[in-house]
C-alpha cells in the first residue's frame, strides 16, 4: 500500500492515509484493467509520537525496537509489531494492561518468534474452548472485531488541516 503510494506506515507497522490518518481499511481487487500507478507519497505523515504505543492495552507496538523493510532500494523503519499480543488483545482473550474490550481473560503465550503466524495460530485455535462462556456465546453471533485503538489515535491529517 506503501509503494502503491496510498500512504505512508507509521510507526505501529500500519499505514497512514494522507486524508483519514490510521483509519484505514486496505482489501484488494484483481483486474485485468490498465491502470496508471501513483507515484509513492513522499511525505512522512507518522511525528513518532508514540500516541499508537500508548493506546495498545497489551502492549504489541515497542517504543524503542524497531523492524526496516525496502521498497525500491530504500529502507524505511517502523516500531517492533508482536503480532502474537495484538491477536490476544484484539480478540479480547486477555484483560492484560486493563483491556477492557476483552471478555475472556487468558495469558499470552509465549512464543519462539512472536512474528510466525504459523506458530501463533497453534496456540490461537484451541483459545476458543479456554474462552469464558459468555464470549463464546458472543461470537456465535458475531463477527471478529478488532479493537483498533492504535489506528483510532492516529491523526496527522489533522495537522495538515492547521
Amino acid at each position: 500500500a506503501m509503494a502503491a503510494g496510498l500512504g505512508r506506515i507509521g510507526w505501529s507497522g500500519h499505514l497512514i492515509s494522507p486524508r483519514y490518518g490510521g483509519g484505514v481499511k486496505l482489501v484488494s481487487v484483481v483486474t485485468e484493467a490498465e491502470l496508471t500507478p501513483d507515484g509513492m507519497l513522499e511525505e512522512e505523515l507518522c511525528l513518532r509520537c508514540m500516541a499508537c504505543v500508548r493506546a495498545c492495552p497489551v502492549g504489541a507496538i515497542h517504543p524503542s525496537r524497531t523492524l526496516a523493510f525496502d521498497i525500491d532500494g530504500k529502507t524505511y523503519e517502523h516500531g517492533y509489531f508482536s503480532k502474537m499480543r495484538c491477536l490476544w488483545g484484539c480478540s479480547g482473550l486477555t484483560k492484560e494492561g486493563g483491556n477492557k474490550y476483552a471478555i475472556s481473560d487468558l495469558p499470552i503465550p509465549t512464543v519462539q518468534d512472536e512474528r510466525d503466524m504459523r506458530e501463533i495460530m497453534e496456540h490461537y485455535a484451541p483459545s476458543y474452548d479456554a474462552r469464558d462462556p459468555l464470549d463464546k456465546v458472543l461470537r456465535r453471533f458475531t463477527i471478529h472485531r478488532p479493537c483498533s485503538f492504535c489506528h483510532m489515535v492516529c491523526h496527522p491529517e489533522d495537522r495538515r488541516k492547521a
